[in-house]
């Protein structure tokens, strides 16, 4: 059954081929533009959940993705670690960070995460720094300034930082994946904040963040030393149990509870860290929108391409389908025919495109290696379903018109 289909897709090659080919581009652009827009937020996901904290704690008209600056001040530490629920204390540690933005490193803009060296664990859990030291000098800059505030009263007077001492705490620490995009080494000066800041170490990818500098070096160039943060990681106590429930099995409380807690404690929005991959693509669901819209215009243009080809085919052969007709051929076989001769086209341009997505998605983290293109198998189910629909669909209107034919006529037709 299936050969008179192949014959007649073998008769018009070039044609059957282009058909295949816009069908292989609309599936290769559906499923290359979700494979990257889903793994690089997920890869951003997975390295933010991977934090040793509970719940981030920011401004309440913040948003959670887009949060940088120092709207907090760093006094709601002590409100957030004086919490309690039923007259249990529920914090166990309170971690003040700092966000900016380096505009541009290895070939992209940076967020950049400012924290404590002795809170860089937490950040980089299971990464272990694999180049270099933390942050030496970071920390003994920051404790020159504690010696200032006393000195001075609680704002110190930036002029009165040595500035020897300043340049030799800027210091970076990048993850070895952005090493490698940038080719960047230990001792390198990097431009940032207006300053030249020196990789002094370089940790495992999968921490939190791609660059980390001193918190206090930052707070000093950005806000002359005043003790603001972007927002706080939140270390809960170990009897607080870690479920989305208010409250948990054992007495236990849950992190929900702890999260109202806290938010009624400060009037700043708190958010389960837990939850941090959905709050980021809610974050980004318009974007999702446009790449839906555009895929599904490639699509149908792709599909209506076939069905032009069928409907030209179909034409072309009204002859043949009246000797077919003539000869007793059923509806149903013209019809299978029509529909067959789509589906072949269809998929083979559906395992086209999926074949060109993943050349796409080498060529994409060869030449953008910070990006990550996560080809799932239901963006490749997705793919295949699209590609049997659009054939069924791009065959009904010409299997429809070969079933109109008169064979009288058609046995006519020169």
């Amino acid at each position: 059954m299936t050969g008179l289909a192949w014959a007649n897709i073998k008769h018009r090659k070039l044609r059957s081929v282009l058909a295949a080919l816009a069908v292989a581009i609309g599936v290769a652009m559906l499923v290359t533009m979700l494979a990257m827009s889903h793994g690089t937020l997920g890869e951003v996901a997975q390295r933010v959940k991977g934090i040793d904290a509970e719940l981030i704690v920011l401004p309440s008209q913040s948003s959670l993705i887009f949060s940088e600056g120092a709207p907090l001040s760093d006094k709601y530490i002590e409100k957030i670690a004086a919490v309690t629920v039923d007259g249990r204390k529920i914090v166990r540690e309170v971690i003040p960070v700092y966000l900016s933005i380096m505009p541009k490193m290895a070939g992209q803009q940076q967020r950049v995460f400012a924290v404590n060296r002795d809170h860089f664990g937490a950040f980089s859990k299971g990464h272990p720094l694999l180049e270099g030291r933390l942050f030496d000098e970071g920390d003994a800059f920051r404790k020159y300034v504690d010696d200032l505030k006393k000195e001075m009263g609680e704002k110190y007077h930036p002029d009165a930082v040595s500035e020897e001492k300043l340049a030799k705490a800027c210091e970076l620490i990048i993850d070895n994946r952005l090493a490698k995009a940038g080719k960047y080494r230990v001792g390198e000066k990097i431009l940032f904040l207006g300053r030249e800041f020196t990789i002094c170490g370089i940790v495992e990818a999968g921490s939190a963040g791609r660059v980390f500098a001193p918190l206090e070096v930052v707070r000093h160039i950005e806000t002359g030393g005043v003790a603001r943060s972007s927002l706080f990681f939140v270390k809960l106590d170990s009897t607080v149990a870690v479920t989305e429930d208010h409250h948990s099995e054992e007495g236990k409380i849950g992190l929900r509870t702890c999260s109202e807690a806290i938010e009624g404690a400060t009037h700043q929005k708190v958010a389960s860290l837990s939850d941090y991959d959905r709050m980021l693509f809610d974050s980004f669901r318009s974007i999702y929108v446009y790449i839906n819209i555009a895929s599904g215009v490639v699509l149908v243009v792709s599909f209506l391409f076939i069905m032009v080809t069928i409907y030209t085919m179909v034409l072309e052969r009204r002859r043949e389908i009246g000797i077919l007709r003539s000869m007793g051929a059923k509806s149903f076989y013209i019809m299978s025919q029509t529909i067959l001769e789509a589906m072949i086209i269809s998929l083979t341009g559906t395992a086209g495109g999926v074949g060109m997505a993943f050349g796409a998605k080498a060529a994409i983290e060869h030449f953008r290696p910070l990006l990550t293109v996560d080809i799932q198998g239901q963006w490749i189910g997705l793919a295949v379903a699209v590609g049997v629909l659009g054939g069924l669909l791009s065959a009904i209107y010409p299997g429809y018109c070969a079933l109109r034919q008169d064979p009288l006529e058609a046995l006519g037709y020169e």
